[in-house]
């Protein structure tokens, strides 16, 4: 398995607006176009997501009748985190990028960690990825 640190990221908060439901970006300097700026968890209504472990899943809002973002949420053996994917068409092809979030114990903020074009197609060698990863961020005290 190769270091979790070697893969480029975007790390992206979220602060929960109570009122409306929905996690909204921290403005940030430059942007990452992937992830939408706002970002809302709901229960999930897809029976394939509940049979992969995502009682969850996380959308962004709609935009030509569409998700701007969509993946469910799997929980990690850490407490506040959880493992998704985005997509996109590249030359034809549909090309995965793994998606981390770190929810606060409040739920108030959300933490995304976006690996562009990175994934891994063997679940536990994912999640064991995904944990280390985890782990070294909090040991940088990034996490």
């Amino acid at each position: 398995m190769d270091a979790p640190v070697t893969a480029r990221h975007h790390r992206i908060a979220f602060d929960l607006d109570r009122d409306a439901g929905w996690y909204v970006r921290r403005p940030e300097l430059v942007p990452y176009p992937k992830v939408p700026h706002r970002l809302k968890v709901e229960r999930t209504q897809v029976d394939r997501f509940r049979e992969q472990g995502a009682e969850v899943i996380i959308t962004g809002p709609m935009r030509a009748k569409r998700r701007t973002f969509y993946t469910g949420l799997r929980p990690l053996p850490d407490v506040g985190w959880y493992i998704g994917n985005d997509h996109e068409l590249l030359n034809g092809k549909k090309v995965l990028s793994l998606v981390l979030f770190w929810f606060s114990p409040d739920m108030d903020e959300l933490t995304l960690f976006y690996f562009p074009r990175y994934y891994r197609a063997d679940r536990t060698d994912r999640e064991r990825w995904a944990v280390a990863f985890i782990r070294t961020q909090e040991r940088q005290g990034a996490a």
